[in-house]
């Protein structure tokens, strides 16, 4: 009775072990970023570094895997990296509110200076990204993000 116990929680174990060692990278990279989400708060500068390091790991395995995922799997990469360095933006903004306060008074100058820069090189930018994007993904995309920075600064933003 003793060996059948053990035998049946060997084979417990074994597909317990094969479904955890199946999960997809793209699944992988959004279940680090949960965990991170979660514990950010209490993060030492070595666990922001130990992070950082392991999620690069993360997203460099997911871009050289060699294979081809489907459509849910990259929104799901994609979405993970985008809350990912969503969350470093948070830290850095918290770490960082004395320099925001500088920068703060150099932000519409700088914002001027890169609209400037922009505008010099369009023709140029345009012919060497036409057609790499979908237009109207990347229109809602930039929507949802004025949505959002409007949400933070208020209605500042024009």
């Amino acid at each position: 009775m003793n060996q059948f116990r053990l035998s049946i929680f060997a084979v417990i174990m074994a597909l317990l072990t094969a479904s955890c060692a199946s999960q997809s990278m793209p699944q992988k990279l959004n279940d680090f970023v949960d965990k991170a989400e979660l514990k950010s708060s209490s993060y030492s500068e070595s666990d922001w570094a130990e992070s950082a390091a392991e999620y690069q790991q993360l997203v460099d395995d997911y871009i050289n895997s060699g294979k081809e995922y489907n459509e849910e799997e990259k929104k799901m990469a994609a979405r993970a990296m985008g809350r990912y360095h969503a969350l470093l933006i948070k830290n850095g903004l918290e770490k960082g509110a004395s320099f925001l306060k500088i920068f703060g008074n150099m932000l519409p100058e700088y914002l001027d200076g890169f609209s400037s820069g922009l505008d010099d090189n369009a023709d140029s930018l345009g012919s060497t990204l036409d057609n790499l994007f979908d237009e109207e993904k990347i229109e809602r995309s930039l929507d949802a993000l004025e949505n959002t920075l409007e949400k933070i600064f208020g209605n500042e933003i024009e």
